[in-house]
């Protein structure tokens, strides 16, 4: 049954990996470093002005991201001192 799981696990990040790449931050190729900051603003911009929460806010604190995707809001949050998590 283990090994199922793991053949069943390992075909799935496959492909996901294939289909539904990180377009902000996959290795920073092609421009990748420069779509992350793009996106990094546009979350910025959300939480100081859409939700109200700084990002100083995040500073030192834990942070379980449900439903994390990709990963791109989580690297925004750990990059303004957030201890992440993913669930």
């Amino acid at each position: 049954m283990k090994k199922k799981i793991k053949l069943i696990e390992s075909q799935t990040l496959s492909t996901f990996k294939k289909e539904i790449p990180s377009q902000y931050f996959s290795h920073f190729v092609g421009g990748g470093l420069n779509e992350f900051y793009k996106h990094h603003n546009k979350i910025t911009d959300l939480y100081r002005f859409g939700l109200m929460l700084p990002p100083e806010f995040f500073l030192g604190k834990k942070i379980i991201d449900l439903g994390s995707g990709t990963g791109e809001n989580s690297i925004s949050l750990a990059k303004w001192g957030g201890k992440t998590y993913f669930g």
